[in-house]
């Protein structure tokens, strides 16, 4: 573990250019695309599949990646973010959601009052995002630059 901390200092340099070098270009490693999965036993006898549960094996590097993104994006985000936005935040969750709208019927219930809910689906919602405008948006946050 001492071997590692002390060749952090000299890999460091030449990682950050890296990253930076992908984050300029826009081009991510094909290596880093790639996901190995493995399956470890669940049980001493694995007998069927859901005796096994499945791991992800990728990149350390696009891990670590991943992690600085995220980390921007967050911090970024919070000041932009509406307040009744619960998914994906720290601290917060779809539940926090739920109750609300529970709390809500509860009070139109108790005080008659009418209570029109609309649930929308954004099943399958990656499939068409539009890339460039997200690309846009970051940009215009500075995430992404050193």
């Amino acid at each position: 573990m001492l071997q590692l901390k002390l060749g952090i200092e000299s890999i460091a340099p030449h990682l950050t250019a890296a990253l930076n070098q992908v984050l300029t270009n826009g081009r991510t490693p094909e290596d880093w695309k790639t996901v190995k999965i493995s399956l470890l036993p669940k049980t001493t006898k694995p007998k069927k599949v859901k005796d096994y549960r499945p791991v992800a094996l990728s990149s350390i590097v696009s891990k670590l990646f991943t992690k600085i993104l995220t980390r921007r994006i967050t911090a970024k985000s919070e000041d932009y973010l509406e307040e009744s936005q619960a998914g994906f935040r720290r601290g917060r969750g779809c539940a926090d959601n739920i109750q609300v709208v529970a709390q809500m019927w509860e009070k139109c219930t108790e005080f008659k009052i009418p209570l029109v809910a609309v649930f929308l689906d954004f099943t399958c919602a990656f499939d068409n995002v539009n890339w460039t405008k997200i690309s846009q948006v970051l940009n215009n946050l500075q995430i992404g630059r050193n």
